[in-house]
């Protein structure tokens, strides 16, 4: 791939953070795009790290977004800038442009779509409202270059989520291997144990999850650990305790720089990133469908370094994870 300090990274999650912190100058990257308000907001972080790096959020509804990615995928290849991104699933529209038009860049996955289902396009449900209908029918000719995954919904609905990986790129693309995320092991070694509690809303009523957050972390606290949250950037569950440090949510997980002893999260990859000891009290959401608990601890045993995430099944599981974390 070309370097260039006009390259553009498109960016569909906060995944790629600590990797655009580390390599944007390197890469030559001199704008990041997103699409949610919260994640400019999160990559403002990364661009105090970079200098002269910029964050361009993508404005409107969906159809003005994928307009305004089509005219920049076609900007950089006419201007021979590379196109930088990182999702194993990342935008159709944009997978689409990169395609047909073939700028030159790189592809950088932070994951597989291990931890998802195949499913043919048949089985991918049509849309209720009219426009989505619309769009799918729009994308038809173009849907034989992506496989469809399934997948639980995660965040506080029913029903299923689909995502569109896409089956291969043009030439002009190098493609990486997937990133091997860094798993933490960072540890404060001044002062009382440390603890974070990365959370968000789930698949379940937010009430019950605060009470059963709220419960983990009394356990921590009586254990003698500082207690620390960070609340997800999008799916905020809006927790709040006296005796615990609250952390930006809008950071992203991966500049968090500070050592923990344990973190601890329903499910979220961010577990990865933080804490020496890593647990997932998936298996504690007793009003969570087995179906999704499945899902959520598959997914996670499927990524580099899943093997280190432990999942506690009862509160004193979690009591004795505190217990023996406790520094001397």
């Amino acid at each position: 791939m070309e370097r260039s300090r006009r390259a553009t990274a498109f960016a569909g999650s906060l995944l790629p953070a600590r990797f655009l912190a580390d390599r944007a100058a390197e890469l030559g990257i001199e704008r990041i795009v997103v699409i949610h308000r919260t994640h400019e907001e999160s990559y403002a972080y990364v661009a105090d790290r970079v200098a002269g790096l910029q964050i361009t959020r993508l404005r409107g509804g969906a159809a003005s977004r994928a307009v305004q990615v089509i005219a920049q995928v076609l900007a950089a290849k006419l201007a021979r800038r590379p196109v930088i991104f990182f999702h194993e699933c990342c935008w159709p529209v944009f997978d689409v442009a990169v395609i047909l038009l073939r700028p030159p860049g790189a592809f950088f996955p932070q994951i597989t779509m291990a931890g998802f289902d195949p499913i043919a396009p048949s089985e991918w449900p049509m849309p209720s409202r009219w426009h989505h209908r619309l769009r799918r029918r729009l994308f038809a000719p173009f849907l034989k270059w992506f496989v469809v995954y399934r997948s639980a919904k995660l965040w506080g609905e029913e029903g299923y989520d689909y995502f569109l990986s896409c089956r291969g790129y043009p030439p002009s693309i190098e493609v990486h291997p997937v990133a091997e995320r860094p798993v933490s092991v960072r540890v404060a070694v001044d002062g009382p144990p440390r603890v974070l509690f990365l959370t968000g809303s789930e698949s379940v009523d937010n009430d019950y999850l605060i009470e059963v957050y709220q419960r983990v972390m009394r356990l921590a606290h009586d254990a003698g650990f500082q207690v620390f949250m960070k609340d997800h950037p999008l799916y905020r569950l809006g927790l709040d305790l006296p005796f615990a440090t609250v952390l930006d949510a809008a950071m992203p997980i991966e500049l968090v720089d500070d050592g923990f002893d344990v973190a601890v999260a329903v499910a979220s990859t961010a577990l990865f990133s933080v804490g020496r000891r890593k647990v997932s009290i998936v298996r504690l959401i007793e009003s969570m469908a087995t179906e999704i608990k499945d899902a959520r601890v598959r997914y996670l045993k499927s990524v580099p370094g899943g093997d280190s995430i432990e999942f506690p099944a009862t509160l004193d599981d979690v009591r004795r994870v505190f217990e023996t974390s406790r520094r001397c």
